[in-house]
């Protein structure tokens, strides 16, 4: 994106991932230290870097931007209750096909080599509404029941129940907001 600034990048990794000296990787149980951002990235005019602050917990980027660019976060979905154009990047070559821990990849280009990206952006912007527009709204239903009511209220009732405790009954009969 340095060399590219007919695109903007709104970097907001994970809130923690810079937080601490060490942290502990997944994909091969270790430990390792935090990732160090080079000058030039900082001082980029088209890239915008958030390292934990309060718009990065908000939903304030995934609202913004017109298209997503990630690995495996579950940060997609924010962003797929407005549909928009998604690539993903397997730069591990996780064998992903059909495993459902990477479920959410069917919604867009998949990548392993950066050198593919600005062809898998075309991809992804060309074919939005045909592919990929369909998947991310099954994906967004299969993930959220979205209603009338607040989801807050649903899960407190829920829970409540669950405890064997009174709660109000739901609102019947609100509309669900679901895609489609």
């Amino acid at each position: 994106f340095v060399e590219h600034d007919d695109h903007n990048l709104i970097f907001a990794p994970h809130v923690m991932l810079f937080e601490r000296p060490f942290v502990a990787t997944i994909d091969k149980l270790r430990l390792d230290r935090a990732g160090r951002i080079e000058e030039r990235y900082l001082r980029a005019p088209n890239i915008h870097i958030d390292l934990g602050s309060r718009a990065s917990t908000t939903m304030a980027y995934t609202q913004r931007a017109d298209l997503y660019l990630g690995d495996v976060s579950s940060q997609v979905y924010e962003f797929l209750l407005k549909p928009r154009p998604c690539v993903f990047l397997n730069n591990h070559r996780f064998a992903w096909a059909g495993d459902p821990n990477f479920g959410h990849w069917r919604s867009g280009p998949v990548i392993e080599d950066v050198a593919d990206l600005g062809a898998a952006m075309n991809q992804a912007r060309q074919n939005h509404e045909i592919v990929w527009r369909p998947i991310q709204e099954a994906l967004f239903d299969e993930s959220f029941d979205l209603t009338q009511e607040p989801s807050a209220d649903r899960a407190a009732r829920a829970v409540a129940q669950f405890a064997g405790l009174a709660w109000p009954a739901p609102l019947n009969d609100l509309p669900s907001l679901a895609h489609g």
